[in-house]
């Protein structure tokens, strides 16, 4: 018998395997970015499968990623911008709804020590939004977050080691990117079925949302653990109907 998720909880493995224990149809929005195949360093996931064997292992994680969303639920997935190509129409096979490509644009440059793999320097990466069902109205993100926009775009800088908030994480995600979307997309609890850092998991919780994440590798698991329970987590809060970000108490 599948048991409902914990809330508010990072759970430990294959998100394939522990989104299966789950009932359908309990999460209320989707925001992710899973591995990019490219040879990153994950402390133990394997970042180098063979194209087919990669393109199976995302077939199958959206499969149970389709099931546990509600009815009208939305999924970003920010991926390479190889992956894009081929993963649009894998989620559309699962039964998501493509709705729109978003847009993250990086002004900081990140050195690599691979040297430089394409003809113009790659700024950007791609966010693919789908949807389960019928569409509902998007929320009023202005009422609580001051730079959340209503634009296909975001100019976010990748997070840095020398971040006030700190980097742990070789593929971390900038929180406010992460606020900004889930500001505006209703629905709950928040899964990350690739937790890494936990920022789109401290993202939600800064919001006031509900949120559960997924980490393969235990190490990195508990990273973020640590890294959401940090007492540097911004607080959204509204004061007269003017919305300021708050550093947390």
């Amino acid at each position: 018998m599948r048991e409902s998720p914990s809330l508010n909880r990072i759970y430990t493995g294959d998100c394939r395997e522990v989104m299966a224990t789950w009932p359908a149809e309990g999460v209320g929005c989707i925001l992710t970015s899973p591995p990019y195949n490219i040879g990153l360093d994950y402390d133990g996931f394997n970042d180098n499968m063979p194209h087919g064997e990669f393109v199976e292992f995302n077939r199958q994680w959206l499969i149970e990623a389709a099931r546990v969303c509600r009815e009208t639920a939305r999924i970003y997935v920010i991926v390479g911008r190889k992956m894009k190509w081929w993963f649009k129409p894998s989620a559309e096979a699962v039964g998501l709804n493509f709705v729109q490509e978003l847009t993250w644009c990086k002004p900081n440059l990140v050195n690599s020590s691979r040297g430089m793999r394409y003809d113009w320097s790659p700024m950007t990466e791609p966010i693919l939004l789908f949807r389960k069902g019928k569409r509902t109205p998007m929320l009023n993100a202005a009422s609580i977050l001051l730079s959340a926009n209503t634009f296909d775009w975001f100019v976010e800088t990748v997070p840095q080691s020398n971040f006030r908030e700190g980097r742990i994480h070789p593929a971390q995600l900038p929180l406010s990117l992460c606020q900004k979307i889930i500001a505006r997309t209703p629905g709950e609890p928040v899964l990350d079925p690739f937790a890494g850092s936990g920022q789109v998991l401290r993202a939600a919780q800064s919001l006031g949302r509900s949120w559960i994440g997924i980490e393969l590798v235990p190490s990195v698991a508990e990273a973020a653990r640590r890294f959401i329970a940090a007492p540097n987590l911004p607080r959204v809060v509204e004061v007269s109907q003017m919305p300021l970000v708050l550093p947390a108490e």
